[in-house]
């Protein structure tokens, strides 16, 4: 079940999805199509991944789809991976926190 999960969010779309779905959440598709600048179908195909695998859940209000975390400890799971990624040995930044840190962009 784990992999699965991981598996699930091993994609930079949706990454992002479950990052703003983490801080906002819940977000109709026009909002996530807007804020991530995407195609509204490459959006959709990726929420319909995720809600299959259990990633989001999703609820109708009239035209409107609105999505959710179905789990929002997921989030604390991604913090602690990229927490991960982000340190090399002995507690120095790794290549990605590197990057990240150029690009201004460490968590705290």
């Amino acid at each position: 079940m784990a992999a699965e999960t991981l598996k699930a969010v091993a994609h930079p779309v949706r990454l992002r999805i479950v990052d703003l779905l983490g801080h906002a959440g819940e977000m109709n598709v026009g909002q996530l199509v807007e804020t991530l600048d995407a195609k509204p179908a490459i959006t959709s195909q990726q929420l319909g991944l995720m809600k299959d695998r259990g990633i989001v859940a999703c609820r109708r209000d009239g035209n409107r789809v609105y999505y959710r975390l179905a789990n929002p400890n997921l989030m604390r799971v991604l913090d602690c991976i990229r927490d991960h990624c982000a340190k090399g040995e002995n507690g120095k930044a790794g290549p990605a926190g590197r990057l990240n840190e150029r690009k201004g962009m460490v968590r705290a």
